[in-house]
């Protein structure tokens, strides 16, 4: 029944907006209009020279929000945010545009510095490997061909029993193409891919694809340093990307702290399983050059995998944030539609007459709870419940 479902819809509807108003801190767009004449101009009260003057402006003067009319003017603001306005000759007036990095924005609004560097070296990297790459141009079947590929080859590779070599071939194969897709992805936000169904096909399968990687990293990787760890650091990996993101467009001030964070966890995972393999090789082997030789060598094969599992990851993971957060937005937006929907076209279903009494709906439509187990309708009236759902009025 609907009521049941109210409590999950105001809190849809309270994310929806929470979400909706912390914009992400893209690139700024900022316009500049400013007076080129080599003398003082005038401007006017209308449209026509012959009007009243409003005021005179000098060369270097800012006018805000030109509109062009029909005779060669333009009517402008002459403050930020006032609501004096006056026209000009529109030869007159010079627009700038300049664009600032969302980068930047982090750094100068929210003094933020971790992120900001991490976000641009990823793009520099991003846009060096898309040059690098010999695929130039792309659309809805190579993005498709390239996804199935990697998504049957990383699930075939993903037992345990495969040969670590025959795996390691796959990602040497396989990966170059993977990190394509998701630079492309991360660059040009599926802008080469025409029709929404097109693009939630492809924002699937890369979902999918990032899954079946990690679960092949964890079956090769996982021989050398241990399953358990590679998979757990993966995860991990994944969850701090995530947090990182979801700050970064919807919590900017946090957002070094949150990479702070997910390191701090991340190196308390790898240094738990150093310990662990301490103890195991001092148990095994007891104290010694031997015993500290092995240790040195797990924790090579530690650094490799560990460096190894996030060139490959990270890109991936970053691209899947980005696309989870857009996937659970459009959800919640279309959720709140159809129950909006669902509330407007339903018919509340009445109960019929018993004992003489007449009983409201037994959803309480339309009716607000009092005091005690008292509720009330619009009009004042005053209603008693008597079962589960059902009221009678009191008077």
């Amino acid at each position: 029944m609907r009521t049941k479902h109210l409590g999950l819809l105001i809190s849809f509807i309270f994310i929806s907006i929470f979400l909706s108003s912390c914009n992400p801190p893209e690139d700024k767009i900022i316009i500049t209009h400013t007076i080129t004449a080599k003398k003082t101009v005038c401007v006017y009260k209308d449209s026509v020279v012959t009007s009243k003057i409003v005021c005179k402006l000098n060369r270097g003067d800012k006018v805000f929000r030109p509109d062009a009319t029909s005779n060669g003017m333009a009517r402008v603001a002459l403050q930020e945010f006032g609501s004096q306005v006056g026209y000009i000759d529109k030869k007159y007036i010079s627009s700038d545009t300049t664009i600032i990095t969302h980068s930047s924005v982090l750094r100068d609004e929210y003094g933020l510095e971790i992120v900001p560097n991490l976000d641009e070296t990823f793009d520099y990297v991003a846009q060096s490997y898309l040059g690098f790459f010999p695929v130039k141009k792309t659309n809805f079947w190579i993005f498709a061909i390239i996804l199935v590929v990697g998504i049957v080859t990383f699930s075939v590779i993903s037992y345990v029993k495969t040969p670590i070599w025959a795996q390691l071939l796959a990602f040497a194969l396989v990966t170059p193409f993977a990190l394509w897709v998701a630079f492309n992805i991360q660059q040009y936000n599926l802008s080469q891919i025409d029709g929404n169904f097109y693009c939630l096909i492809i924002i699937l399968a890369f979902l999918a694809l990032t899954v079946f990687m990690t679960t092949a990293l964890t079956a090769s990787v996982g021989k050398l340093i241990g399953r358990d760890l590679a998979l757990k650091s993966t995860i991990w990996s994944c969850v701090s990307v995530f947090l990182i993101y979801f700050c970064v467009a919807f919590v900017h001030s946090l957002s070094d702290l949150s990479f702070k964070f997910g390191l701090f966890i991340y190196a308390a995972i790898i240094l738990y399983y150093v310990y662990q393999r301490a103890i195991l090789i001092k148990r095994e082997k007891g104290l010694g050059l031997k015993a500290l030789w092995l240790l040195l060598l797990y924790i090579v094969e530690l650094i490799i995998s560990i460096v190894l599992i996030n060139i490959i990851m990270i890109p991936m993971q970053v691209v899947s944030s980005i696309l989870i957060a857009q996937l659970v937005g459009a959800f919640m937006v279309i959720y709140v539609v159809v129950q909006f929907m669902v509330g407007v076209f339903s018919t509340p279903v009445t109960q019929p007459e018993e004992e003489g009494k007449e009983y409201e709906w037994r959803e309480i439509h339309g009716l607000r709870p009092g005091v005690s187990d008292d509720w009330y309708d619009s009009s004042g009236n005053v209603y008693e419940e008597t079962a589960s759902g059902k009221l009678r009025k009191k008077w």
